[in-house]
């Protein structure tokens, strides 16, 4: 089986702990399968791959979503982990690598115990 893969590289990487560095980016079957900085590894003999020179652009391999308070018929204060695993599989599934779970206001029992 020969699988289609994506190649970026001479990117400006982005990620949770640098910024900024230049580095690649491998994508295959629309899932991120590699990352690196400096030069990607040589896939010169392999013809399924195909390359983008990013020519220095910024490249983010994944987006945060600072404001989440439910998805897929949970929130994030019915404190269910069950809740909170699904609503993560969804985000990933849009793209979303990290996000920030969100209560909204209501009296400081029921808050509290989501921040547990």
């Amino acid at each position: 089986m020969n699988t289609k893969r994506l190649l970026i590289h001479n990117a400006r990487l982005h990620t949770p702990n640098h910024a900024g560095l230049m580095g690649w980016l491998l994508v295959e079957e629309s899932h991120i399968r590699g990352i690196g900085f400096g030069n990607p590894p040589d896939f010169s003999q392999n013809d399924s791959v195909q390359t983008i020179n990013a020519n220095g652009r910024a490249l983010l391999p994944g987006f945060i979503d600072l404001h989440v308070h439910g998805a897929m018929g949970h929130e994030v204060m019915d404190a269910s982990r069950d809740g909170l695993e699904e609503m993560a599989r969804f985000y990933a599934s849009h793209g979303v690598t990290s996000f920030l779970a969100t209560t909204w206001t209501d009296g400081e029992p029921y808050v509290s115990d989501e921040s547990a």
